[in-house]
């Protein structure tokens, strides 16, 4: 799978770890900052994790929001997280992470 992207994103930056989901009890999630962000189901070693988005709307003066993904090798999923107006906003966030949901 080959998705257009805008900027690649570390592994290193991430973690990945046990996190209490209520009902669910603890799962493997992807952290930035020991903020959990999504569920994993494999390793750091087996995704990709870039940002998408800025492409312009036809039609409109907007632009698509900018979004983190991480694309699964292992399973050959796609897992969207967060959307931001601009990369400056995207990077400020993931200097300093809070919860997005």
């Amino acid at each position: 799978m080959s998705i257009p992207h805008v900027e690649d994103l570390k592994k290193e930056d991430f973690t990945i770890e046990m996190i209490d989901q209520g009902i669910f009890g603890k799962s493997p999630c992807l952290c930035r900052k020991g903020i959990p962000l999504l569920r994993m189901g494999c390793s750091l070693d087996e995704v990709d994790i870039y940002i998408t988005g800025g492409d312009p709307i036809p039609g409109t003066r907007r632009k698509e929001p900018y979004t983190l993904v991480v694309e699964d090798h292992m399973y050959h999923d796609c897992y969207t997280c967060g959307a931001w107006k601009t990369l400056e906003e995207f990077h400020q966030w993931f200097e300093n992470p809070v919860s997005l949901y």
